[in-house]
């Protein structure tokens, strides 16, 4: 009688394998990290990625302007050893006069993260700054960026 009723019990969350992959399946993951350069001199990022192939983000950073970067990423290869890709734009927020500029960026580069722990990024990340007033120059500026966070 006890012999039969192992088999009848219900696997555990952490055993359950995606359709036919043999692999766990996915879980949503969220991640905080500090981006060196990448969008702007730097930026602390919140990572939502919903999706095992892509990812959101959004960001701050404050200096003598306020700076919102987001950005939409596509991850490709791998689990945990990835090439990210994607887009983004960032408010350039000046005290008292609101809006000041607009940057649009991109990305193309290394990820490695792990469902909870360490996330890394490092890649080429340049992007055009629009100037939405009559003082400001629009600039094209080749840059790169790096990423150290943590996945939970």
């Amino acid at each position: 009688m006890g012999q039969g009723h192992d088999s009848l019990a219900l696997p555990r969350a952490s055993a359950i394998v995606s359709a036919g992959t043999g692999s766990p399946a996915w879980e949503p993951t969220t991640a905080v990290y500090l981006e060196l350069l990448g969008k702007f001199f730097y930026s602390i990022n919140l990572d939502i990625r919903k999706r095992e192939t892509s990812a959101f983000g959004i960001g701050i950073q404050s200096a003598e302007n306020d700076i919102i970067p987001s950005g939409m990423y596509f991850l490709f290869f791998g689990k945990k050893h990835r090439l990210e890709t994607g887009a983004g734009t960032s408010l350039i927020l000046s005290p008292g006069d609101g809006v000041q500029a607009l940057a649009i960026h991109g990305v193309i580069g290394y990820r490695y993260q792990k469902k909870h722990g360490l996330l890394f990024r490092a890649g080429f990340t340049p992007f055009v700054g629009i100037a939405l007033d009559d003082d400001g120059d629009n600039i094209l500026m080749p840059w790169i960026g790096i990423s150290l966070g943590y996945s939970f």
